[in-house]
């Protein structure tokens, strides 16, 4: 052996001790044992002596996709010490339909603690540590006793192509009624942000609009610009045996031991707790990881901030420095519109519908979707709703009655007005970036009317929940896809300090009549007391 040779096993050699008393020295600095292999398992013992690059050496295996039967939750901590304004823990292990353990997250969890006879409720927020495993935290809204239900509302699989697929490719397609002297053709058309095309019909173009088009193939025998009337067509999606078989396993429910408990009464009451809410004001931030409010005997209490129960003498005070208030978007600001003219004790004979529907000839008329705008009239004070265009409908649409925001907020006279928009159901097979779009320059919008108008008041309704009872929608109405629609008006909306976002989510979501997208009277009443609490907000306290 040469001298460099020797020198070099012996310089190994005091490595080796070196790192061996470095690991036992930080081993007994943080009290932490060295993780050594369990070589008394015979199975490790044989593991020792593989190489552990060796990949020919294999062992057969499935993983399927997460399994709402044999999926689990249980209670985390003693569960006989749980009080009210707690947080309640539950760990959620998934597994596929072997029964194995899944070792990525991603699935999607609707998790509910409520008591049916207290009519209390309230959801759960979900941590994916992905890797199969996931907690949620429950806060203890109510004493007395409390069952836990969790639903998995899309596996990973499900999640990621409403994520990859779904929301990144145009699915929004209309069939555009061109007609003109007698003649009647129809077009198939559809949204285009980018990408090329040739001899398309055009629509849309408008700068207040932003870059998403309609476009239509061209009539055979007519012009672009004999374009009539709009009404939705079918959604064709590809490869629908296997999203069938993906969708057909949303909203299951999983098993818990024990799946409920009691919750003891505490020195800290209800009321204490909504005193330390703050008072409801422009741009006020919600903390993501706590609920927004719950149920309790059927009225639902936030935790974002102080609201009102209003009757009609306290909303009509609310109101009475405002002459006009607009209601702008889809089908639930309808509603809203209707429950605060109720509300305020309009007759219905001071209600008008659909007045630009009265020249139109009878012939058309019966096709056509009625109930787009709304006037009611009370005391010096105007209420109004106009439906946004570009809705998904299969009743005939024409694009000139559907003004723009930019063409609304134009157009109005006076400033003590409230503007409300709630535009979301339409949108779900919008491509998030066009949607994203749409939204920022009606942002633009309202803004510029708000400078203009720094008296008026400006509220962003969010998106809820609705109905699901096939695969194809539990697709198209997925909770996941709204729920991300939530999020971009969040996103675009809720950090600024001259609007109010109002987040209906878990106001909806947790309450315990069935979801639809037209939620029954008494949700609705306590979205309507959000709204006036974010108008009216220290006039009653």
């Amino acid at each position: 052996m040469t001298i460099i040779g020797f020198v070099g096993i012996v310089i190994l050699v005091m490595i080796h001790h070196m790192s061996t008393m470095n690991l036992k020295a930080l081993s007994a600095k943080t009290n932490f044992q060295i993780w050594r292999f369990p070589v008394n398992d015979a199975s490790n013992r044989m593991a020792l002596k593989r190489h552990a690059w060796n990949i020919t050496l294999g062992e057969l295996g499935s993983m399927g996709m997460t399994s709402a039967k044999n999926s689990l939750f249980r209670i985390r901590g003693n569960i006989s010490n749980y009080h009210f304004a707690d947080h309640i823990h539950i760990m959620k292990d998934a597994k596929d339909y072997n029964g194995r353990q899944r070792v990525l997250g991603g699935d999607i969890w609707k998790p509910m603690m409520f008591n049916p006879n207290l009519k209390s409720s309230v959801m759960g927020n979900v941590v994916d540590y992905d890797n199969g495993t996931y907690s949620i935290y429950f806060f203890a809204a109510w004493s007395g006793e409390a069952f836990i239900d969790i639903q998995l509302v899309h596996t990973r699989d499900a999640a990621l192509y409403i994520e990859d697929v779904f929301r990144k490719t145009e699915k929004m397609t209309w069939q555009g009624v061109y007609s003109r002297g007698g003649l009647e053709e129809t077009s198939v058309c559809h949204l285009r942000r980018e990408g090329t095309w040739a001899n398309q019909c055009e629509h849309m173009r408008n700068l207040h609009f932003g870059r998403t088009l309609i476009l239509c193939e061209k009539p055979v025998n007519l012009t672009c610009g004999d374009l009539k009337f709009f009404h939705t067509a079918s959604v064709s999606l590809d490869n629908k045996q296997h999203l069938e078989d993906m969708f057909n396993r949303s909203y299951q429910k999983i098993n818990g031991n024990p799946s409920n408990l009691i919750i003891h009464n505490s020195s800290f009451e209800l009321q204490s707790l909504l005193n330390k809410i703050p008072i409801c004001s422009d741009g006020l931030y919600m903390d993501e990881f706590k609920p927004t409010g719950f149920w309790n005997n059927n009225t639902w209490h936030s935790l974002v901030c102080q609201t009102t129960r209003f009757n009609r003498k306290s909303s009509r005070m609310c109101l009475n420095e405002y002459s006009e208030l607009y209601f702008l978007g889809d089908s639930t600001s309808r509603q809203w519109f209707i429950e605060v003219y109720q509300l305020l004790g309009i007759p219905s004979d001071n209600v008008t519908w659909d007045e630009h529907y009265k020249n139109t000839p009878k012939k058309i008329q019966k096709f056509l979707y009625k109930k787009t705008r709304g006037k009611a009239v009370i005391d010096g004070m105007t209420l109004f709703f106009l439906f946004h265009p570009l809705a998904s409908t299969k009743q005939k649409l024409s694009l000139e009655h559907f003004p723009l925001e930019y063409e609304i907020l134009e157009n109005i006279k006076t400033c003590n007005t409230i503007i409300v928009l709630g535009t979301w159901a339409h949108y779900t097979h919008w491509t998030v970036t066009a949607f994203d779009e749409r939204l920022r320059y009606i942002k633009q919008h309202l803004y510029e009317y708000k400078k203009r108008c720094p008296g008026s008041k400006i509220i962003i309704r969010g998106s809820h929940a609705r109905e699901h009872d096939e695969w194809e929608k539990n697709l198209g109405n997925s909770d996941f896809l709204l729920s991300g629609v939530n999020d971009i008006l969040k996103n675009v909306f809720k950090s600024e300090l001259w609007l109010t976002f109002i987040d209906v989510w878990e106001l909806n979501y947790s309450s315990f009549a069935n979801k639809t997208v037209h939620m029954p009277e008494h949700v609705v009443k306590e979205e309507i007391n959000l709204l006036l609490s974010n108008v009216c907000p220290e006039k009653y306290y």
